[in-house]
């Protein structure tokens, strides 16, 4: 699964990464939506973090609606870690969305809060958890097998 956060939605980033890091590298999107998540899926998507982090987390993940999307490939959740990056933005190799989109304001550095909180984008880590975050958030309805023309190719 994948995820654009809010700081990248508020930074109208999602099409350029849609298509650079998605559409091109030939991943096909089974389901996509943008939604404003409930309080209860927002705990299970982050019930692993600590009660603190969780809540600061949470808190800046619920500033505006977030793109949510159920995506295939092949070796597809590795590859989507790769393009992502580190969730430190400054650890992050150059090449991946996290380094060349991420960011932590100057009110948080200052602040000593955890600067990985604007890493724009979560991908799910193993195929077992991208299929937790899918059950958290689709419904199967909203989950279609068309694999569309775009995915055979790699641009």
């Amino acid at each position: 699964m994948l995820m654009f956060k809010s700081d990248m939605m508020e930074r109208g980033l999602w099409p350029e990464i849609l298509t650079e890091f998605v559409i091109r590298p030939g991943f096909n999107i089974c389901a996509m939506k943008m939604v404003e998540p409930t309080a209860a899926q927002w705990q299970k998507h982050f019930g692993h973090l600590p009660p603190e982090v969780r809540r600061r987390v949470i808190q800046t993940s619920r500033q505006t609606p977030v793109i949510i999307m159920v995506v295939e490939g092949d070796e597809a959740v590795a590859r989507l870690r790769d393009a992502a990056g580190s969730t430190a933005p400054g650890e992050a190799t150059r090449s991946t969305i996290r380094r060349r989109f991420g960011h932590a304001s100057e009110k948080t550095l200052k602040s000593g809060k955890n600067p990985r909180l604007n890493n724009t984008i979560h991908t799910s880590a193993t195929k077992d958890e991208a299929d937790a975050e899918i059950e958290n958030f689709f419904s199967p309805e909203e989950i279609h097998g068309h694999r569309f023309v775009y995915a055979s190719f790699a641009y």
